[in-house]
């Protein structure tokens, strides 16, 4: 038997496919970079990473999340080149 590191990376069993129109939880969660229990309990709570979490579209039991929507909910957040830009506010150090 074969040991894992706690360290490790989760190792997913199927490839994803980033070009698709409409998410599963499990692709969605990848795509925007939490795991899909938070995404999952985003849907109750009402939100995620401490913003509004994106809209999802329910079909009957199933629950898809629109490519469109994960992405404009991620422009919210702005980028930084670096930690002193993060720490300072988004400006220059």
């Amino acid at each position: 038997m074969k040991k894992t590191s706690l360290l490790s990376p989760p190792k997913t069993p199927f490839q994803i496919n980033f070009d698709k129109p409409r998410f599963s939880d499990h692709e969605a969660a990848a795509f925007i970079g939490c795991s899909a229990y938070t995404l999952k309990r985003s849907r109750t709570t009402g939100t995620l990473l401490g913003v509004v979490a994106p809209a999802h579209v329910k079909l009957g039991r199933m629950v898809r999340y629109e490519r469109a929507t994960l992405e404009q909910w991620l422009s919210q957040f702005p980028e930084y080149q670096n930690t002193a830009q993060h720490n300072n506010g988004g400006e220059a150090a």
